[in-house]
């Protein structure tokens, strides 16, 4: 039934719409909802000790990546103020 409606719509017979689902929910909450990794892991049901399992379903966006690097950049520039080393 579902599996050859898949094959008959095109829908590569290798596609697993569970795994989809999760890499989804996983990038996400971890790109626009910002939930911490460790939350996420346990919302899917990885225990503790399963990072790279977890980590098979999370994809970070390059502007995730970007907005956490400006964030750093942004605090150390502030430090460097407060302790007068923005002269540098």
């Amino acid at each position: 039934p579902a599996r050859v409606l898949m094959l008959e719509s095109g829908i590569p017979s290798d596609y697993r719409p569970t795994y989809c689902l999760r890499h989804t929910f996983t990038s996400f909450a971890s790109n626009t909802a910002k939930v911490p990794y460790i939350v996420i892991q346990q919302l899917i049901g990885h225990q503790i000790n399963s990072r790279d399992v977890t980590m098979r379903y999370l994809e970070i966006t390059d502007k995730v990546l970007l907005d956490h690097l400006n964030s750093i950049s942004s605090k150390i520039l502030k430090l460097e103020k407060k302790l007068g080393m923005d002269d540098w």
